[in-house]
């Protein structure tokens, strides 16, 4: 499998850019590969992972998403607001991955933590 370009955002503001070989939410963590070498972080102090979509691919439209989908708007805490489709949205796990839809979004997907978001609608 090809890792995944990411930007980790934090909850104090801080990012952190750099590579997901394996990404398993249920861990409550993940490992961040970065030319500094390899970060392990908790799930719980971060605002999202935003997985990049590759340059050369095409933006996704919203009448492409498959069906089945549930359209919410996510607003974080730093006044952030992003608008996208879910497909697996389960209260009893720690986030969710969101397809955003802004035309020109850079992120394929991103993945919230749900406790750290301020609205989910």
């Amino acid at each position: 499998m090809k890792p995944s370009q990411v930007v980790v955002k934090f909850l104090d503001g801080r990012l952190q850019k750099g590579w997901i070989d394996d990404f398993r939410p249920q861990s409550g963590k993940v490992v961040i590969k970065s030319a500094e070498g390899k970060n392990e972080i908790i799930l719980s102090g971060l605002k999202a992972i935003f997985f990049l979509r590759e340059p050369t691919a095409i933006p996704v439209r919203e009448e492409t998403l498959k069906p089945g989908g549930t359209k919410v708007q996510v607003l974080f805490a730093d006044g952030e607001e992003i608008t996208g489709y879910t497909y697996a949205f389960k209260h009893q796990e720690e986030g969710f991955f969101l397809y955003p839809i802004l035309k020109m979004d850079s992120n394929e997907r991103i993945y919230v933590i749900k406790k750290n978001a301020i609205r989910v609608v």
